[in-house]
């Protein structure tokens, strides 16, 4: 019988935040898939003021980090009601790199990941004022980068939190901080000035811009 695994790069890294949709999705296994590319590409909605998501689409010379974990037919079904914006696309198991120590995954699974639409995937939408990056939804992703780091030694040894930037498109001034209480972040964000020290080391041309929330931005 073949076994589902959906393949999280964006907000489903978090344990916390995965498990709001498949509670039995508490452990994942960090994984480097190639084939995929990441970016900021998905604007939420066409109407109103949404930030700006990750999305993803295939890209034969492109890599990208995540997680992966197995889920039931039932679960698939609540993903894709989450995922809503997004096309489920499977992936090769030949694509992916383990990094927990395994050499490959077993040949009876099947592999989900959510890729943008085919229109969308072609046409990308990128971070705009109306529809900027917001920093609780870059907080989510890093944290669940560094729970990762600390449970495997061959993520962080791979720099797994930092490969999510780099291996990430589309970074934008367009990038508004919404943290709760920013003064103090670390009340709840305890993860702050570790994801803040790290995005100003890889990316300080967008991140040394970012504004308070409400930003303004001359364009």
């Amino acid at each position: 019988m073949t076994q589902n695994y959906a393949f999280g790069y964006g907000s489903l890294i978090e344990r916390e935040s995965r498990t709001r949709t498949n509670p039995n999705a508490v452990d994942a296994i960090p994984v480097i898939i190639t084939g995929i590319e990441r970016g900021w590409w998905a604007s939420g909605g066409s109407y109103g003021y949404h930030p700006c998501f990750l999305g993803a689409r295939s890209n034969p010379d492109a890599t990208c980090n995540g997680v992966i974990y197995p889920v039931t037919e039932i679960e698939l079904q609540e993903l894709d009601y989450r995922e809503g914006l997004y096309d489920r696309t499977e992936v090769k198991p030949t694509q992916i790199q383990l990094l927990n120590g395994a050499e490959a995954m077993p040949e009876d699974s099947t592999i989900w990941f959510y890729s943008l639409k085919p229109e969308e995937a072609e046409n990308h939408k990128v971070p705009t004022a109306t529809h900027p990056i917001v920093q609780s939804y870059v907080d989510i992703c890093l944290n669940g980068c560094f729970e990762i780091e600390a449970m495997y030694p061959l993520a962080k040894a791979a720099g797994y939190a930092r490969l999510f930037v780099t291996a990430t498109a589309d970074w934008s001034k367009y990038w508004e901080n919404d943290r709760v209480y920013p003064r103090r972040p670390f009340t709840h964000v305890p993860r702050a000035r570790r994801i803040d020290r790290l995005l100003h080391e890889v990316i300080p041309e967008y991140f040394d811009r970012v504004q308070l929330q409400p930003a303004r931005w001359d364009d």
